[in-house]
């Protein structure tokens, strides 16, 4: 364990151990309403958890407070605001010493700044980036499989097919070995590749992925959550 973050556990036995699990637990129930679309609930008690994380100075829980706050604010299409969130909460785990929190956020910013916003050649520093911080762990095959579909994305934007191709066959194998196929992280990997396709004009290919992606995310969400829309 990274001895800052270390530091931080102790502190929490000795402190304010039970605000702060308390508050862990709405950011998880926060979370979870994120999973599912519910970004108007969420937006009514970010700004409140984030508050009340500030207030008892305990940067592991403010970090991951704060990375929900940029996730959501992703979603609904502020990527500035999403942008800027997610740099706090990259200096927060940092100073946390929370390795796997901060490749999280790496990757996050991956997304806003390299796809959201087309700042590609950041983008890829961000996954480079993330890769770096992922040497430090331990087991990091999911989110080095995350960094994969990054990397495809981005090459698919610049109309990059052939390296596209190759992060997209990475992803999609190291998701379906980690997470089975009937998850959503290997759901997005064949989306993707479904994409790559249609911009090859190999539209036969393209239609069977997005209909295998479609009905794993409808076995996943159902068939009315915002990623279908």
């Amino acid at each position: 364990m990274p001895p800052r973050l270390g530091r931080y556990l102790v502190l929490d036995r000795l402190g304010h151990g039970g605000m702060v699990e308390a508050l862990r637990v709405r950011s998880a129930t926060a979370w979870a309403k994120l999973d599912v679309g519910q970004f108007k609930a969420v937006m009514q008690e970010a700004a409140g958890l984030r508050e009340e994380a500030e207030a008892l100075n305990y940067a592991p829980l403010l970090a991951g407070i704060l990375r929900l706050e940029g996730v959501l604010t992703d979603n609904i299409g502020d990527y500035k605001a999403a942008e800027a969130a997610l740099v706090r909460a990259l200096i927060t785990a940092d100073a946390a010493g929370d390795d796997e929190l901060r490749a999280r956020i790496q990757l996050d910013l991956t997304l806003v700044v390299g796809l959201h916003q087309a700042r590609f050649d950041e983008g890829v520093r961000f996954a480079e980036l993330t890769r770096g911080t992922l040497s430090r762990l331990h087991d990091a095959g999911p989110l080095e499989g995350m960094v994969e579909g990054r990397l495809a994305e981005m090459a698919l934007q610049r109309g990059e097919y052939d390296r596209a191709a190759l992060h997209i066959g990475r992803s999609a194998e190291l998701q379906r070995r980690i997470h089975g196929e009937a998850s959503r992280e290997y759901a997005h990997a064949v989306a993707t590749r479904g994409t790559l396709q249609f911009f090859r004009g190999e539209f036969p290919g393209a239609l069977g992925d997005y209909q295998e992606a479609v009905a794993l995310y409808e076995d996943l969400y159902g068939a009315h959550h915002p990623i279908l829309g």
